[in-house]
C-alpha cells in the first residue's frame, strides 16, 4: 500500500536555500505541513500539533478528516512539552520522533554535527544494532558506513524529509511495524540512496536502514 504525504500549506524554501536572519534582528520561520490522518494508526498517543525545531523554526501539524467531498479541517490538542530534540541540564540528549520526518530529520542533524554516539543510541533502531552485532561488525561497521557515505545519505535525507510534505517521498507501509520511504523516481536517479526504512516502536520512529 502507498501512501503520500500531503500538500504543504506554506512554500519554503529548500534546505541550506537562503540565510533566514537579517539585520538587527532575530527572525523565525513557520511551516504549515498537512499531517495525513493515516499517521495516527500507527501512534498509541495523541500526536503533537506544533514542534520547534533546534534552529527555531516552528512546525505547525493540520490534520484533516476525509469526506466524500473533500478535506475537512479538523482541531488538533497540542503535545504538552513536546521536543524532537532535548538538552537535560546535564548535557544529555534525547531524541524523539512521533512522525517519519523526525526520525529522518534526527539521523540527518546527527549526522551535520557529526554527533554519531547519539545517532547509534537514540536515532537507530534496536534491530539494526543487534543485526549489526550478529554479523560481528557492531559499531564498527555502523560507524564506517555513515561515516564514508554522510554527505551522499544527508542529501537524500534532506530530499526525503522536503518530500514527505508534498509529492517528492511516498510512505509505504512494509508490515512488522517497517515503513519505507521511497523518493520519486525522477529524484531517485540523481542521488546514490533513494530509500530509507523506518520503524515505529510504538512510542517513536527510528532509522532502520537506508538503501539505493
Amino acid at each position: 500500500m502507498t501512501m503520500r504525504g500531503g500538500p504543504r500549506l506554506m512554500l519554503i524554501a529548500a534546505l541550506g536555500a537562503a540565510s533566514l536572519f537579517g539585520a538587527g534582528c532575530e527572525t523565525y520561520r513557520i511551516e504549515r505541513h498537512h499531517r495525513p490522518g493515516y499517521y495516527d494508526s500507527v501512534s498509541e498517543t495523541p500526536l503533537p500539533d506544533r514542534v520547534v525545531l533546534e534552529d527555531g523554526t516552528i512546525i505547525v501539524y493540520e490534520q484533516g478528516r476525509r469526506t466524500k467531498s473533500a478535506m475537512t479541517r479538523v482541531a488538533e490538542t497540542p503535545g504538552e512539552g513536546f521536543k524532537v530534540r532535548e538538552e537535560l541540564e546535564d548535557g544529555t540528549v534525547i531524541l524523539r520522533a512521533v512522525l517519519p520526518e523526525q526520525a529522518l530529520s534526527n539521523v540527518a542533524d546527527c549526522l551535520y554535527t557529526e554527533q554519531y554516539d547519539l545517532l547509534y543510541d537514540q536515532a537507530l533502531s534496536p534491530r539494526t544494532r543487534e543485526a549489526l552485532d550478529e554479523r560481528g561488525g557492531g559499531k564498527a561497521e555502523f560507524l564506517r558506513f555513515f561515516q564514508s557515505n554522510r554527505r551522499d545519505i544527508l542529501v537524500t535525507l534532506n530530499r526525503m524529509i522536503i518530500g514527505l510534505a508534498g509529492q517528492g517521498t511516498t510512505l509505504e507501509r512494509m508490515g512488522d511495524n517497517l515503513f519505507r520511504c521511497r523518493l520519486h523516481p525522477s529524484i531517485a536517479k540523481e542521488v546514490k540512496f533513494s530509500q530509507a526504512i523506518i520503524e515505529w516502536d510504538g512510542t517513536n520512529f527510528r532509522f532502520v536502514t537506508i538503501k539505493p
